[in-house]
């Protein structure tokens, strides 16, 4: 995979939203915003200790569960889109899928998917306003098809959402949080995996089968904590298990254009898969793109989709980007 495009410079960018009113992509609600609460920075909450290549005795962490049942069938049409909250740029996208005998983002019907969005300190002004952007349309596809809902997490908010079926149900959630902290993402990916990997190995040590997951992390640059170590204790726990190889899929959307964050994204995705003897790759990254400038396509949109959990399109060029 080539990441050769980013977004326009940090001075461009922040001289851009100098100029325009505040990005409010979830205004279908009406009312004020809601005052973000105080809350504790995720550094100083307590976390688990179980790792995730041992099988689990209790996890004590508040996570939500995840839900169990297979019976689902998906859809043999695209679900109705009405108005898009992700704007013209989303509108496009889809409209490049048009003419194709079949709808790929049907696949994710199958998952279960949540997003676990970075609100550290780091992406405070422009990049928070640019990534609301960006978000408000991949949350309103990931919605469109997920029959039971999907889930928001944040790596320093506790505050989530669960099961959500409304892209504007989202408003107060993000109302409330505003960018500060540290960038936990290994902590955080971590507790999600547990509690995912654990009921897996729960319910199908009894016969039962389980949806896959679908995690896409959106963030700005390198983490403070061990992610690697996170992706390949999971990966390897899933290799144990023998589970499908699309069992758990992880997209990382880079949002900025911190040339380090570029280069980590690119080494989750393509390198530390072989470390240590080797494992299942369940890592694909996207670069940022500029959709201002109308860089969000049919191509992107299927690769920041599916690209955790297709290698199809974890493999594919993004050279136009």
């Amino acid at each position: 995979m080539t990441i050769l495009r980013h977004l326009r410079r940090m001075s461009t960018r922040d001289n851009y939203y100098n100029n325009e009113p505040e990005v409010q992509p979830f205004n279908d609600i009406q009312g004020e915003s809601i005052p973000p609460p105080a809350y504790t920075p995720y550094e100083q909450q307590q976390h688990s200790q179980q790792n995730l290549y041992t099988s689990p005795t209790q996890t004590s962490f508040p996570v939500a569960s995840i839900p169990t049942s297979s019976g689902y069938a998906p859809p043999d049409h695209p679900p109705p889109r009405g108005n898009s909250l992700g704007g013209d740029w989303l509108h496009d996208a889809r409209k490049g899928l048009e003419g194709r005998s079949e709808d790929p983002l049907l696949f994710l019907s199958r998952f279960d998917t949540c997003f676990l969005v970075d609100d550290s300190g780091s992406m405070a002004g422009g990049l928070w306003r640019s990534m609301l952007s960006a978000l408000a349309g991949l949350l309103e596809i990931a919605i469109n098809y997920d029959p039971d809902g999907i889930d928001v997490y944040f790596l320093n908010n506790p505050a989530t959402a669960q099961n959500v079926q409304n892209v504007n149900n989202l408003k107060s959630l993000f109302d409330s949080v505003q960018p500060c902290g540290s960038t936990p993402t290994g902590t955080r990916l971590e507790e999600i995996l547990l509690d995912y990997l654990n009921e897996y190995e729960r319910v199908t040590s009894s016969g039962g089968k389980m949806r896959p997951l679908n995690i896409i992390v959106v963030t700005d640059g390198t983490a403070e904590d061990d992610v690697e170590t996170v992706i390949l204790n999971a990966a390897r726990r899933l290799d144990g298990l023998r589970a499908p190889i699309s069992q758990v899929g992880i997209q990382f959307i880079q949002i900025g254009d911190d040339p380090e964050a570029t280069v980590w994204l690119h080494e989750l995705d393509n390198e530390i898969h072989n470390r240590d003897g080797g494992c299942r790759d369940i890592v694909d990254t996207t670069p940022a793109i500029d959709i201002v400038d109308g860089d969000f396509d049919a191509k992107y949109l299927l690769k920041a989709m599916l690209g955790g959990i297709n290698k199809r399109y974890d493999r594919a060029n993004n050279n136009a980007h």
